[in-house]
């Protein structure tokens, strides 16, 4: 499979690794901390181990669930019902709908381009 293969998977998936070694180039290290004003740190750790270029297994600390973690991030509201995180079938094409009714009457003037008018980056010369 190639670096283009499982490794890119597991990459796409966790990023790229905080500690890769050299003399230990089958293991990639992790370390996922969520910092908030009143909220004590979270720290998780995670070490992912290759054989050859499969997945061989993986250590550390338990992670929590999608809808446990997400929780986690609003502590003012106590039994605060987890939004849906994922757009089903249904809702994708209800909001594909909704957009196309809502796109301008005139296509020419949804295609002319707008001018705009920046100010210069740097102060002029003196």
């Amino acid at each position: 499979m190639g670096e283009r293969g499982l490794l890119a998977q597991v990459r796409d998936v966790l990023g790229t690794p905080l500690l890769t070694d050299i003399f230990h180039a089958d293991r990639w290290d992790y370390v996922f901390t969520l910092k908030r004003q009143g909220v004590m740190k979270q720290e998780r750790r995670l070490a992912v181990f290759f054989k050859g270029e499969v997945l061989e297994r993986f250590e550390g600390d338990e992670m929590p669930t999608e809808a446990d973690f997400v929780a986690t991030l609003d502590n003012k509201r106590k039994n605060a019902k987890v939004p849906v995180l994922e757009a089903s079938e249904d809702s994708l094409k209800a909001f594909s709908a909704a957009n196309k009714s809502a796109a301008p009457a005139t296509p020419a003037a949804a295609a002319s381009p707008v001018s705009a008018s920046y100010p210069p980056l740097e102060a002029p010369g003196r």
